[in-house]
């Protein structure tokens, strides 16, 4: 499972997922990661800009921009089909392409803004970052281990 992918999956779909959280964002140690962390957190694009992979960095501004052209250019197509969900929420037929089955459990989840998808997400770590995504709510992050992608959690970031 591509770990771009799965970050791509926890979107801000109107606004700052965790409004006042774009500190956490501050212990995530990969750079572009770090940048989408803030850009998410903050609602403010400008964040984006420093991302070295265009796709990611596409995503970044289709997302808090929620404009699915920024979409258009992104190679991958699953995750250009993340993208157009999150940049189109409520528009969860977009995930039906997606080959991997928590991706689109993922997907299914943030688009319809229903935590029940969540369920079927079997990595326990993603599982608490999707639920955390969808309920707005920061403490489903504290189960996950890794500390690099809790923090990304608790800041509306990806994992």
């Amino acid at each position: 499972m591509s770990l771009l992918l799965l970050g791509s999956l926890l979107p801000l779909l109107a606004g700052p997922a965790f409004a006042g959280e774009a500190h956490h964002c501050t212990s995530v140690s990969d750079s572009d990661a770090r940048a989408m962390c803030r850009a998410r957190a903050t609602g403010e694009d400008h964040h984006c800009t420093p991302i070295g992979d265009s796709d990611q960095r596409s995503l970044c501004r289709a997302v808090v921009n929620q404009a699915d052209h920024h979409c258009t250019s992104i190679g991958d197509s699953d995750l250009r089909a993340s993208c157009r969900s999150q940049a189109n929420p409520g528009e969860s037929h977009r995930c039906t392409s997606i080959k991997d089955a928590d991706q689109r459990s993922v997907c299914r989840a943030l688009a319809d803004t229903a935590s029940h998808h969540c369920t079927s997400v079997k990595d326990s770590d993603l599982r608490a970052h999707c639920r955390a995504a969808v309920d707005g709510a920061s403490h489903h992050c504290t189960s996950i281990q890794d500390s690099d992608r809790r923090a990304r959690c608790r800041a509306g970031g990806p994992p």
